[in-house]
């Protein structure tokens, strides 16, 4: 049995209260555009008004709570279009200076090489003397050519740990945009839901509004989450941490020789 706990209201967020009003928004939709076809309805509220009234607000929820769950779906696949399409190549270490920082911070030891090798294309054939010196010739030319090729690739998984080394802190608000951005694109349907039902007759601006609310959370909802993906695509953040790294390191290296005695 569960034990009665008073529940402390003050404890909720913004996104919970968002998330439990939430369907009554585009619930409440698409019942003002099925009141606007039958206004009959007012007059049959005064028999039984609050069963109606309670059954009314029961139905208004699942329809939002449907509507929610079904533009979540297109949200989703929203999402899966910005992670498919990487229109944008973060590559912060083809910056010499962002290199230098990383070779500072990693050490020569583990650095990968600062320059990016030229790739190299023999202009004469290779000599066909005999089959050793022919595959030693062969493995060198591969090599050079693949220089440029490693060079990107020892960087690229380098820029991927420091990553996990220094991740960077998720931002509550974007959350809260997402839910948000959904809610709104739920409305937009709803209204052109609301809209097509009504037997009256509705004007371009409301069908222009509901279209326009739909393509603003679409573009919004997609920016927001590419940014939620690709929190630091400049590696500014990275470069930052990084330097707080080697300024740590450098104090305590520091403190050691001034505090180590002198013994002669």
């Amino acid at each position: 049995m569960f034990p009665f706990q008073p529940i402390d209201l003050s404890k909720l967020s913004y996104a919970a209260v968002l998330d439990m009003l939430a369907p009554l928004l585009p619930g409440g939709t698409i019942a003002l555009g099925w009141l606007y076809s039958h206004p009959a309805l007012f007059g049959n509220l005064h028999d039984e008004r609050s069963l109606k009234i309670t059954l009314a607000g029961f139905v208004v929820y699942v329809v939002g709570f449907v509507m929610l769950q079904l533009t979540a779906f297109i949200m989703a696949g929203v999402a899966l279009a910005v992670l498919i399409r990487k229109t944008e190549i973060h590559e912060p270490w083809r910056n010499i200076e962002w290199r230098r920082l990383v070779s500072k911070f990693l050490g020569a030891e583990l650095s990968p090489p600062l320059e990016e090798p030229p790739a190299e294309v023999p202009d004469q054939p290779l000599p066909f003397t005999n089959a050793e010196n022919l595959s030693k010739a062969i493995g060198e030319n591969w090599a050079k050519r693949m220089a440029p090729n490693n060079f990107r690739l020892r960087w690229d998984r380098w820029y991927e740990i420091l990553k996990a080394r220094f991740p960077v802190p998720q931002n509550d608000q974007q959350a809260f945009a997402n839910l948000y951005f959904s809610t709104l694109n739920s409305i937009g349907w709803a209204g052109l839901i609301s809209a097509y039902i009504s037997s009256r007759h509705v004007g371009w601006l409301i069908w222009s509004a509901c279209m326009l609310t739909i393509i603003f959370s679409h573009v919004s909802f997609a920016l927001n989450f590419k940014q939620q993906q690709y929190p630091d695509p400049s590696g500014d953040y990275l470069a930052a941490e990084m330097l707080k790294a080697i300024e740590a390191r450098g104090s305590g290296a520091n403190s050691d020789t001034h505090g180590s005695p002198d013994v002669r």
